[in-house]
């Protein structure tokens, strides 16, 4: 991890973790890994993970994000879970797609232009997703 010389003070607690959830749920081609720290009173936890493929495997990449959220342990302590966490980043390769009869590329793209984001995955996103994927906030 980088972090400026004025912050090092700052962290401590720095803990790593993964979970496997590929054929079987254990073949590591999917899956996710976390660091877990602390800044002054403030538990972080970044997860960068990668799910299942393809429009019909939704429920397969939603289970996905379940399994990694509830099965991921840290190095310090078998008990150390994401649900300690008071903030939780959420990334990577979540294969999650716009479909073109959800909304056409020329909509989409002037919603963008229009900075309209919240509207964006209202209308098409949320469709597919039955969990707050990209940050998680448990304390604030």
């Amino acid at each position: 991890a980088v972090v400026s010389t004025q912050s090092t003070g700052m962290i401590s607690e720095v803990h790593v973790g993964n979970v496997s959830t590929g054929i079987m749920g254990m073949l590591g081609n999917k899956g996710g890994v976390s660091v877990k720290f602390n800044i002054d009173m403030t538990t972080i936890a970044i997860i960068n993970s990668h799910l299942a493929a393809h429009p019909e495997m939704v429920d397969r990449r939603n289970q996905d994000y379940r399994d990694i959220y509830t099965r991921m342990r840290f190095s310090n302590d078998e008990g150390d879970s994401l649900k300690g966490s008071d903030i939780i980043i959420w990334m990577g390769d979540l294969n999650y797609r716009l479909l073109s009869e959800d909304v056409s590329g020329e909509e989409l793209r002037a919603m963008a232009e229009r900075w309209e984001i919240p509207l964006m995955l209202k209308s098409v996103l949320c469709r597919y997703l039955d969990l707050m994927i990209v940050l998680h906030c448990s304390r604030f």
